[in-house]
């Protein structure tokens, strides 16, 4: 298709396509990101709009509450209800006119110069009365409206709790013109029941908490435990009737949540003062209503930057592409009789040609320099191996002068004669042949060798068994690493441990990897000298990333850490170094290395 464009238009309409890609997705992600990220804010600054309605509804609730447990722990209320003969089916309150006004005098102090209350009520189920605020219109309806009370077995079953009544016309009056909210608790001491408490608010307080109707298109409910609708107290339409009977399951589920459930946002919050769930429902397209601004711009920034991005990319392609334009020009012009180019004069060097040049000569320094820098750690490691090596021969020649001595003291001649040919042939070993690299076959035979002495110096108070894969034999690793771990056990894991002391030797291969378990019953590794050994390792893998090797090692610290470093030197990353105390006793330290 572009087989036929020039140069320049081939440049152009390349980047451009990926220019329009880029933004187009760049703008739909904005977008897409933008329109979530807003409408997780609505949604959660609608939900904590809920949470504030019903902490209010809370606090409306426990203001009654407050006062009904006035009601319910006042002793002169209970000893006055308790002195009333329940066979008289009278209202004792009325016949005990100087007890009704103490009681009455005891009602306004809880209710408060401000009357806190609609109505305060103190009764028993018997008939007798007692009220402050607006009292009943029709007292000698009072026993027949108390005794005809729904909920009177249900307080009962409470044992003291309150109980919320939905909002209700008044049981006391004939008034239908308004209803009321009541919260009752029965006035119980000591499992005994002497009447009921209730405190009533108008329903119109409810309503004034509840309403938003400074938010655009919002349904607010309230419902109880039963799902029964306190507010509004009217019918609701189809739709949220619908959206009711599938938000129902959730709000049953959580006590509080956001969803969407037919295009309508709903978030809801429960109460556990009082069990009643306050509801928000608002429709989808509403809620981002006052962000649609920010997102209508994003569309309109994306096709901004679109164009600009197009016209750049023109004037670039342009001005890169008149060089060669002018180069293609000039060769046409190319004949026998002119072997010259006729181009411009250039305002700068041709770009191309001393970039070539440059990175030429940057990449011949460069293969130079890391060559240098390759010999340069080559050598460092060699040199550092060689001297971790021949440290451990002094190490050794310590111990085994420790065990000769032992012998003598001991006055045994021949035993010191064979401790010494013993001795001489490790020594061979270490001086002869190879000074970097052995096999493994020849670290056993080593390691019989040097076990052979410590049973000279420990009889029978020391067991040693090796148990190994022939396989291993002819693995190559640096000499003398076994010996030094077998050493830590007498140096250090035995000590103020009475005998019988006993190291295993254990090797195989397994996932292309060889392995070398020593282990022991000795006193194990204590937590302060682990976090020495972890840090010597942490501290020797920094300096050997950094070239920065050394060879500054204390005579009476080599074991572990040596064997680890040049163990580490030959198999770098893929080094098996592990110091473990066993559950019951003991020490296990595990080496090996991938099969080369």
């Amino acid at each position: 298709m572009l087989k036929n464009t020039n140069f320049q238009k081939k440049m152009f309409i390349y980047y451009s396509t990926i220019n329009i890609v880029i933004i187009l997705l760049t703008t739909l992600g904005v977008y897409l990101y933008s329109y979530k990220n807003l409408e997780t804010r609505a949604k959660e600054n609608l939900l904590q709009l809920t949470i504030k309605t019903s902490e209010q509804a809370d606090s409306f609730v426990s203001t009654m509450d407050n006062l009904a447990l006035q009601l319910m722990s006042n002793k002169t209320i209970r000893d006055k209800l308790a002195s009333f003969d329940a066979a008289q089916a009278v209202n004792h309150f009325d016949t005990d006119l100087e007890g009704a006004r103490e009681i009455e005098d005891i009602l306004s102090s809880i209710n408060g110069p401000k009357s806190t209350a609609w109505r305060l009520s103190i009764y028993k189920p018997e008939g007798d009365y007692m009220g402050l605020g607006n009292v009943p219109t029709k007292p000698e309806s009072i026993q027949k409206s108390i005794q005809s009370l729904p909920w009177l077995k249900k307080l009962s079953d409470l044992k003291g709790s309150k109980l919320l009544i939905d909002p209700q016309y008044d049981p006391w009056s004939d008034q239908r013109d308004f209803k009321l909210v009541s919260l009752i608790r029965e006035i119980r001491y000591d499992n005994i029941s002497y009447g009921i408490a209730e405190v009533q608010q108008p329903y119109s307080a409810l309503e004034k908490i509840m309403n938003v109707s400074n938010m655009q298109q919002v349904s607010t409910l309230l419902i109880d435990q039963e799902g029964d609708i306190i507010y509004p107290q009217l019918e609701l339409n189809t739709s949220i009737r619908s959206t009711m009977e599938l938000l129902h399951p959730i709000i049953q589920d959580n006590k509080e949540g956001k969803t969407t459930l037919d295009k309508q946002v709903i978030v809801f919050k429960r109460s556990e003062l009082t069990g009643w769930t306050t509801i928000y429902i608002q429709p989808s397209h509403i809620l981002l209503y006052p962000a649609r601004f920010i997102l209508m711009m994003i569309p309109l920034v994306g096709l901004i930057l679109l164009l600009l991005s197009l016209g750049v990319i023109y004037i670039l392609s342009r001005s890169i592409s008149k060089p060669l334009l002018q180069l293609h020009d000039s060769i046409k012009q190319v004949s026998l009789s002119n072997w010259q180019l006729n181009l411009p004069e250039p305002k700068t060097h041709n770009e191309i040609m001393l970039l070539n040049r440059s990175f030429n000569n940057m990449m011949i320094r460069l293969e130079e320099s890391m060559n240098l820098l390759i010999l340069s750690r080559s050598r460092e490691a060699k040199a550092h191996f060689l001297a971790l090596q021949s440290q451990m021969n002094p190490h050794f020649l310590y111990n085994m002068l420790a065990v000769i001595n032992s012998a003598a003291r001991e006055n045994d001649h021949v035993k010191v004669s064979e401790i010494c040919t013993q001795t001489s042939n490790i020594l061979r070993y270490l001086t002869s042949g190879n000074n970097k690299e052995v096999t493994l076959h020849e670290e056993f035979a080593q390691m019989e060798a040097y076990i052979k002495l410590m049973k000279h110096r420990f009889e029978r108070h020391f067991n040693f068994i090796m148990e190994v894969d022939p396989a291993l034999y002819a693995i190559h690793v640096p000499k003398l690493i076994l010996q030094p771990l077998v050493e830590n056990c007498f140096n250090h894991a035995f000590k103020g441990r009475k005998p019988v002391w006993e190291i295993t030797l254990m090797g195989g291969i397994a996932d292309g990897f060889w392995n070398i378990e020593i282990i022991d019953n000795g006193n194990g590794f204590s937590k302060n000298v682990l976090d020495k050994i972890e840090e010597e390792r942490k501290e020797f893998d920094a300096k050997l990333n950094k070239s920065e090797l050394d060879n500054a090692h204390e005579i009476g610290g080599l074991g572990l850490i040596n064997c680890y470093e040049r163990l580490k030197i030959l198999y770098e990353n893929e080094l098996v170094f592990e110091i473990v105390n066993l559950p019951q006793q003991g020490a296990r330290i595990t080496i090996g290395g991938p099969l080369l």
